[in-house]
Formats: C-alpha cells, sequence, structure tokens
C-alpha cells in the first residue's frame, strides 16, 4: 500500500478511519480481481490451444458448451440455454 502523504502542522486533513478502511479493501479486491483476471486468461489461452489441437470448434460436455471462436477466444455456456451460435 502506498505510504499517506505528510502533513503540515496546523492544515491536517480531517481523517474518517471508515473510509480509510474501506479504500483499502477496495484497492485490496481490486488488486485479487486483477490477478484473477490474468489466470482467467491463461486458461482461456490453454483452453483454445487444447480446442485447436482437437481440431474442434464446438465441444459439448456435462452441461457447458465450449465454442471455438475465430478470434481466438472461447465461449462456454449452459448446454440448457437458448444461446447457441
Amino acid at each position: 500500500m502506498a505510504k499517506s502523504q505528510a502533513e503540515l502542522k496546523g492544515i491536517e486533513r480531517p481523517k474518517v478511519a471508515e473510509i480509510e478502511r474501506a479504500a483499502d479493501d477496495y484497492v485490496r479486491f481490486s488488486e485479487k480481481h486483477k490477478a484473477l483476471s490474468e489466470e482467467k486468461k491463461g486458461a482461456a489461452e490453454v483452453l483454445v490451444m487444447a480446442m485447436k489441437r482437437a481440431k474442434l470448434t464446438k465441444y459439448k460436455y456435462d452441461s457447458k458448451i465450449i465454442t471455438l471462436q475465430e478470434v481466438d477466444k472461447v465461449k462456454v455456456s449452459d448446454a440448457d440455454s437458448d444461446d447457441e451460435d
């Protein structure tokens, strides 16, 4: 976490501990989200490569459908949904 900026005597900013705690929590969750997003992207790349090795553009298992899109992205959806491309 970043250090607080030094304050000059007589012009201190008011401190609201609740806001500072909430902001610290938000930053922590934001950093976790970023890390998970990077992991998700890596997992998608592995899935794309597996689909390409198998020479498949669509694969269904359990209640999921994996669709290899032309832009090297994958889509996983519920097999019960009406959203079949």
